[in-house]
């Protein structure tokens, strides 16, 4: 008996303020067309990759399509679509700072040649380890970005151009680095 539940009057209140409106039935089949509109773009992207050999750049833009193409789909305006576009993009904002100051980072430590010295100082000390402990070894090392960046992707532009090399040289394979 739902009448008994201790949240029933916070129940029916809330059927009443989440009740579907009889417009947001007729907005189904537009969402719906949008979602295959963009299953058929990530097939294009795809194709695109696979045939013409697309980079990065060529596929940014495409997605920047597919998001517009989704929105108008969806019945959005081309305002509100492009409100909403910002509102992602306000979202990826931090992410793509730090990935950009990793990148910058990197930059600097691969033009100084301190990237060399860096690799050779872990090589001496990963090698020195039995070769089923040095992927620890590179686990260990890795584990020592955690504190200093946050960011995943950040940490990965800053460290696999270190790891990479480095899983070469001990002899690791590329996997297990990643891995690690």
């Amino acid at each position: 008996n739902p009448n008994l539940s201790p949240v029933y009057t916070e129940d029916q209140e809330n059927r009443l303020l989440f009740k579907s409106d009889d417009d947001s039935a007729a907005v189904y089949p537009r969402v719906k067309l949008s979602g295959v509109v963009t299953i058929l773009m990530f097939v294009g992207l795809i194709a695109g990759v696979i045939i013409s050999s697309w980079g990065f750049e060529e596929m940014a833009g495409y997605f920047i399509v597919m998001g517009v193409a989704a929105g108008i789909t969806a019945g959005m305006s081309l305002r509100d679509t492009c409100d909403s576009f910002e509102a992602g993009l306000k979202e990826m904002l931090v992410g793509a700072l730090i990935c950009g100051i990793a990148r910058g980072i990197s930059v600097v430590l691969t033009d100084a040649c301190v990237m060399d010295t860096i690799i050779m100082y872990l090589a001496n000390f990963v090698s020195a380890l039995p070769s089923n402990l040095a992927a620890i070894g590179m686990f260990i090392i890795t584990s020592l970005f955690n504190g200093v960046i946050a960011s995943g992707s950040g940490k990965a532009v800053i460290s696999l151009p270190i790891m990479i090399p480095l899983a070469d040289i001990t002899g690791v394979t590329r996997q297990t680095t990643l891995l690690a």
